[in-house]
């Protein structure tokens, strides 16, 4: 099976089409791929589901978004109108700017699909390149699971509105208005990624969301119930701190990986409850988008977290702040 594939689509339908065709070679279960828009929605509609992961999207090639729904089974209803979708609770319509969304131009751009296992536990990775050198993904699986409680499937995505200007005091790059995968920083728990957890102490529902800091948005799934807030490691937290001020230096071999931890997070008391598998946090300052380097016999591939830029103009850019994926052999 492979582990990677790079592929130009013309529109955001020949993305989904080839994204689908890729997670079927790999053993994922295509449940739906309607690429004709149906009223009230204004795009195409699909759904992908391996184990216990289930995942929905709506695209929009007018307003240039995908949004993303996450459940615990696949029940033929429209993205996000089941009952045990992880949210937001936002009502409808669902393709709102309200909703989980990516930011992404509608096309053509070039794509690179990825999937793995890292530590038991499997990932599907969508990377597209929508305009030249910026990148805009999304990420679903399983974490690596630390102690006894139910769950672990997880839906993740970036998106990134706000620009630098000449004139910003904010680096767009730690603008709490972006987001990276399983982000940290972000303000709108409507963004937020989704894990499923179950039997956790100190919280009876099914959902967390990942954005401990976040205020703004609905903190419920789509039945009603809470959502437990996650700290998750892009752009904040201990991890980040602790190893982001360290460039990668792919010269001499040394590129310190910051690893993806999920905590749960309530009043002072943090609890692990596993790790995303497959993802590195690293500074890409002497790294090219989309470059592969070797670590102990394993691959990755450096990409980064929109767009490696120091222009401070006004357009997507996030310094030289970056991410890797595992690129299996």
């Amino acid at each position: 099976m492979p582990s990677l594939l790079q592929q130009p689509y013309t529109d955001l339908d020949d993305l989904f089409t080839q994204w689908h065709a890729f997670a079927v070679t790999n053993g994922w279960t295509q449940n739906r791929l309607d690429l004709a828009p149906t009223s009230p929605d204004p795009g195409g509609k699909s759904a992908l589901s391996k184990g216990d992961v289930f995942a929905q999207w709506i695209w929009n090639p007018t307003t240039q978004r995908v949004f993303h729904f996450q459940s615990l089974a696949y029940d033929g209803s429209e993205p996000g109108a089941n009952p045990d979708d992880a949210g937001p609770n936002i009502g409808s319509p669902l393709f709102d700017t309200n909703g989980r969304g990516t930011i992404i131009v509608d096309g053509p751009g070039t794509a690179d699909f990825l999937q793995g296992t890292e530590g038991g536990a499997e990932f599907l990775v969508c990377i597209a390149e929508d305009a030249p050198d910026r990148y805009r993904m999304w990420m679903l699986g399983d974490l690596i699971k630390v102690g006894d409680w139910t769950g672990g499937s997880f839906l993740a995505s970036q998106s990134w509105p706000m620009h630098n200007s000449v004139s910003a005091d904010q680096d767009a790059a730690f603008d709490a208005r972006n987001k990276t995968l399983f982000d940290g920083r972000m303000l709108d728990r409507n963004q937020s990624c989704t894990v499923h957890m179950e039997g956790v102490h100190g919280f009876t529902g099914k959902w967390g969301r990942v954005g401990a800091l976040a205020t703004g948005g609905s903190d419920s799934d789509r039945s009603g119930a809470d959502r437990a807030p996650l700290e998750g490691p892009g752009r904040h937290g201990p991890w980040f701190g602790s190893l982001n001020w360290l460039q990668a230096q792919p010269n001499t071999g040394f590129i310190p990986l910051q690893p993806y931890p999920i905590h749960f997070r309530t009043g002072g008391q943090w609890t692990l409850l596993g790790f995303v598998p497959g993802l590195r946090g690293l500074r890409i300052t002497f790294i090219a988008p989309r470059e592969e380097f070797t670590l102990g016999g394993d691959v990755w591939k450096a990409y980064p977290w929109v767009k490696k830029s120091f222009a401070n103009t006004n357009t997507p850019e996030s310094d030289d702040q970056g991410i890797a994926f595992l690129k299996t052999p």
